[in-house]
């Protein structure tokens, strides 16, 4: 099986539409995104070492992904985060990389761009893909 379709990545937001954009593209490159029903079962995903990446969803109404990260500092091997942002907000942006995330894109993301960042996260976290 592809590596690929074995990463374990996680969709994290407060409004399931959110995230639909990075969902459809993550799984048109042989992905297969799920999302928890709610932040506590995240943790436990998270807590039992069955995810790989976190992609989740950042902007000035909703701050779960700063908090989440925050939280992920104490988790020993914590998976990486990929915040993506709605719209271009620096100061976001900049508060999500200074809290650990991976990295931080804006809302719409380029499709390639996407791939690469979570091919590169997965890698540092012990996955070999190639995307």
């Amino acid at each position: 099986m592809d590596p690929l379709q074995q990463a374990r990545v996680v969709l994290w937001t407060e409004s399931p539409g959110e995230l639909t954009s990075i969902e459809q593209a993550l799984s048109r490159h042989g992905f297969k995104p799920r999302s928890p029903s709610t932040l506590q079962q995240l943790m436990e995903w998270v807590e039992s070492h069955s995810v790989d990446l976190v992609v989740g969803w950042l902007c000035q109404s909703y701050r779960g992904p700063l908090a989440l990260l925050s939280w992920l500092k104490d988790v020993s091997g914590a998976p990486p985060v990929l915040v993506v942002t709605c719209g271009l907000d620096v100061n976001l942006y900049l508060e999500a990389m200074r809290r650990g995330a991976f990295d931080s894109v804006a809302s719409p993301v380029d499709e390639t761009e996407l791939v690469r960042i979570v091919s590169a996260a997965l890698q540092e976290s012990g996955l070999r893909l190639s995307a």
